[in-house]
């Protein structure tokens, strides 16, 4: 068992959602295909015009089962907190999914860290 004055315990970590132009990553973790800017509809719940990346949200659940767990056993509150990480040239739609998604896995807190393109 962790003491409570332990300073892993106290470390508030945000785990990290990466999108590149072909993936959505969790954790370096390949999740979900990215295509022409869009996650490939057969991946989405409600298809082409839906929001929820059923992969995202489960891997992400997944995550949020554990973390609360080892807040139970370390006596520290589950923040539920991400790091969002994409680059200028992501479109606005396919980080609305991804944050939409990620709230459906019970993650509200997010840091969103934009990446420029060489040159910028």
């Amino acid at each position: 068992q962790i003491p409570k004055s332990s300073t892993i315990a106290k470390q508030k970590i945000a785990l990290s959602v990466t999108v590149t132009k072909k993936v959505i990553l969790v954790e370096g973790d390949a999740i979900a295909p990215v295509n022409l800017g869009k996650v490939d509809p057969t991946v989405k719940r409600d298809g082409e015009n839906g929001y929820y990346i059923t992969p995202l949200v489960e891997i992400l659940e997944k995550h949020a089962k554990r973390e609360k767990k080892v807040a139970e056993l370390t006596g520290q509150k589950f923040e539920a907190q991400l790091m969002i990480v994409a680059d200028q040239t992501t479109p606005y739609r396919l980080l609305t999914e991804i944050i939409y998604s990620c709230g459906q896995a019970g993650y509200a807190n997010y840091r969103l860290l934009v990446l420029k393109a060489k040159g910028d």
